[in-house]
C-alpha cells in the first residue's frame, strides 16, 4: 500500500512540476509603423517603474525592418505598464505608443507614429487593451483637456468635465468583466489622476489662456485628492498616477517646516499608505528626486543613505546616486554652467555675457500654460526692480519653432525682459543642462556667474520673490523700494 501511495504521491509531483513548467510568463510585441521609409530603432522602457519621465528604464531596444515591421517577447510575470519610444522619421521629436502587457498577450498593432494616433488593426490575445486605453483617453485626458477648455464660458468647463468623468465612469463600468482585475486597476488608476490633475491645473490654464478669475471647488480638489490616495496601493504601477501621487503628497507638506522636517512629512506620509515594498521604493524615490530638484542636496543626503542602507539590492540605487552627483554639480556656490541660446534679431546669446549681474532665468514655452499663467504676476516683479541694473530678467524660450516664439513676442508688446530661445523643449541646451524636466522653471544666478537657486520661487509667490532676488542681490532684508 505505502509503494502504491509512493507512486501515486511521485506522479502528483510531476504533474504539478510540469504544469509549473508550462506556466506563461512572457507576452508577445509585434507591430508595425506605417509611413516609414527607413527602420526605427523602439526603445522599450519598463514605464511604471521609472522615477521620472526624463530618467527612462530600458529594457530592450527594437529595431523595425525597412517597412517598419517589428517584433520582441518580453517579461510580463507580474503585469507592467510599457512604454515604447523612438525617435520621429522626421527628426522633429519622438513618437510613444503607451501598453499595458500581462503574461500570455499576443498584441499586434499598426502605428503612423504620430501624435495622440490610435493604434490601428489590432490583433491578438491582449490587443484590446490599445483600443480601450485610447477610448478611455479622450474623455479627460490628452488633447481632450484642451478641447474641454476651449469652453466659451468658463462656467461650462467644470461642468463638461464633470459629464466626461460621468462617461469614464459607465465606460470602466462596462468593460469591468471582460479584463483581469489589474487592467481594471489601471484604468481606474488613471481615471483618478487625471481627475487630480484637471482640478489642481484647472485654474492656471484657464488665466492662461484668457478666461475671467475662475477658482475650482477646494472640496472637490481635496476630495479628488483622497481618492487618488485610497487607490495608492493598486494604482503605484502607473506612471502618471505614481507621478501625480508624489506631486499631490508634496503639496501637502506643511510650506511652513524646515526642510528636514518636510523630507520626514513626506516619508511619514508613503508609509500611511502601506504600499508594497515595491512601491515604497518608489514613492521615496521619487521624493528624494523631488528635493535634489529643488537644490536641495545637502538636506536630502541622510535620506538616501537611509535608503541606500534600507535596499541595498533597490533597482533605483545606482539612479539616486548618479542624481545626487549631478544636483551637487548645480547646488548653491557652485559655477553655473554657461549656454547658449538665439536673440530675438539672432544674435547669439550667452549666459556668461550676463556676469556681474544677478539673473533670474525664466524657462518657458508658448505651449505652456502654466506658465503663462505668470506673466501677469511678473509684471509686478519687474516693476518692482524697475530702476535696478544689477538685475537682469532672462526669459529663455524652449519652443521647437522659433516663428511660434515671435509670433507669441509680437501679440504681447508688453511683455518685458531680455527674450532668447533655445529650441527643443525638454531636449534644449538649458534643458539638458540645468536638468530640466518640467516648466515653467525659475532659476537664479549670482553676480559672480554662480548658481543661487536652481528651484527659485515663481512670480506669483510676490514678496517671497522678492525676497529671494534682494538676498542673491546682497540686500540684508527685503523692504519696499
Amino acid at each position: 500500500m505505502s509503494n502504491k501511495l509512493s507512486l501515486i504521491t511521485l506522479l502528483a509531483v510531476v504533474l504539478f512540476t510540469s504544469c509549473q513548467e508550462k506556466k506563461i510568463t512572457t507576452a508577445q510585441l509585434s507591430g508595425k509603423y506605417t509611413g516609414v521609409d527607413k527602420p526605427l530603432t523602439l526603445l522599450v522602457r519598463d514605464h511604471g517603474s521609472e522615477l521620472n519621465f526624463s530618467i527612462p528604464i530600458y529594457i530592450d531596444t527594437v529595431t523595425t525592418s525597412a517597412d517598419g515591421l517589428f517584433s520582441f517577447t518580453v517579461e510580463a510575470a507580474n503585469p507592467k505598464e510599457l512604454l515604447l519610444e523612438a525617435k520621429s522619421p522626421d527628426g522633429n521629436g519622438k513618437i510613444y505608443q503607451t501598453i499595458f502587457i500581462e503574461a500570455g498577450d499576443s498584441i499586434y498593432y499598426e502605428s503612423d507614429g504620430k501624435f495622440r494616433s490610435p493604434a490601428k488593426n489590432l490583433r491578438g490575445n491582449g490587443s484590446n487593451k490599445l483600443s480601450v486605453m485610447d477610448s478611455a483617453g479622450n474623455f479627460i485626458s490628452g488633447m481632450a483637456f484642451y478641447s474641454i477648455i476651449g469652453k466659451k464660458d468658463s462656467a461650462l468647463v467644470l461642468a463638461d468635465f464633470h459629464e466626461r468623468l460621468k462617461k469614464y465612469d459607465s465606460f470602466i463600468d462596462s468593460i469591468k468583466p471582460l479584463f483581469s482585475e489589474a487592467f481594471v486597476n489601471h484604468l481606474e488608476a488613471s481615471k483618478a489622476q487625471e481627475t487630480a490633475y484637471f482640478l489642481q491645473i484647472l485654474s492656471s490654464y484657464l488665466s492662461a489662456y484668457g478666461y475671467p478669475s475662475f477658482e475650482v471647488d477646494s472640496v472637490e480638489r481635496e476630495e479628488a485628492y483622497n481618492e487618488l490616495l485610497s487607490l495608492s496601493s493598486r494604482g503605484y504601477k502607473n506612471f502618471n498616477f505614481g507621478d501625480q501621487l508624489y506631486q499631490v503628497v508634496m503639496s501637502r507638506l506643511p510650506k511652513t517646516d524646515t526642510v528636514s522636517r518636510r523630507i520626514d512629512s513626506y516619508i511619514a506620509q508613503v508609509d500611511s499608505m502601506h504600499l508594497p515594498e515595491e512601491g515604497r521604493q518608489l514613492m521615496i524615490g521619487k521624493g528624494i528626486l523631488s528635493f535634489l530638484r529643488r537644490g536641495k542636496v545637502k538636506e536630502i543626503e541622510p535620506t538616501l543613505r537611509n535608503f541606500q542602507a534600507q535596499y541595498p539590492s533597490s533597482p533605483y540605487n545606482k539612479t539616486l546616486t548618479a542624481q545626487f552627483e549631478e544636483w551637487s554639480a548645480l547646488s548653491a556656490g557652485k559655477p553655473a554652467p554657461d549656454f547658449a541660446a538665439t536673440h530675438v534679431d539672432g544674435r547669439p546669446f550667452k549666459l556668461s555675457d550676463l556676469k556681474g549681474k544677478v539673473v533670474y532665468i525664466d524657462i518657458w514655452a508658448t505651449w505652456c500654460g502654466p506658465c503663462r499663467a505668470e506673466f501677469p504676476y511678473a509684471k509686478d516683479i519687474k516693476k518692482h526692480y524697475k530702476k535696478n541694473d544689477d538685475i537682469v530678467f532672462l526669459y529663455v524660450s524652449v519652443d521647437e519653432e522659433k516663428e511660434t516664439w515671435l509670433k507669441y513676442l509680437n501679440e504681447n508688446p508688453d511683455f518685458e525682459g531680455l527674450q532668447v530661445n533655445d529650441p527643443g523643449n525638454f531636449d534644449s541646451v538649458i534643458a539638458k543642462t540645468y536638468k530640466v524636466n518640467g516648466i515653467p522653471r525659475y532659476i537664479v544666478i549670482d553676480r559672480d556667474g554662480k548658481i543661487f537657486s536652481t528651484d527659485a520661487k515663481r512670480p506669483s509667490s510676490g514678496d517671497e520673490l522678492i525676497a529671494q532676488l534682494d538676498q542673491a542681490l546682497g540686500y540684508p532684508a527685503y523692504v519696499k523700494r
